[in-house]
């Protein structure tokens, strides 16, 4: 009796030092658009750049997890198959 493999469910993965380097990342960028001139540090443009750099700490390394469990998934599926078969 054997059991079969399960597929693994994806979830986001919340790094603190994904989130925390892609923060200060943003914060770097808003400054040196500030010191080119390009941007000028208003209230909302420093709020709009905490939240991109927040979205691209959750989102890269969730994006790589989601990339590591399809293909787990693509091989538990190839495995069952074939012992199905």
């Amino acid at each position: 009796m054997s059991t079969q493999p399960r597929r693994i469910r994806w979830r986001p993965k919340f790094s603190v030092v994904g989130i925390a380097g892609s923060i200060l990342g943003a914060i770097g960028v808003l400054v040196i658009l500030q010191q080119r001139g390009s941007v000028y540090p208003t209230t909302v443009v420093e709020i709009v750049t905490l939240v991109i750099g927040l979205v691209i700490g959750v989102g890269v390394p969730s994006l790589f997890r989601l990339i590591a469990v399809r293909r787990i998934n693509r091989r538990v599926a190839r495995r069952s198959h074939a012992a199905g078969s």
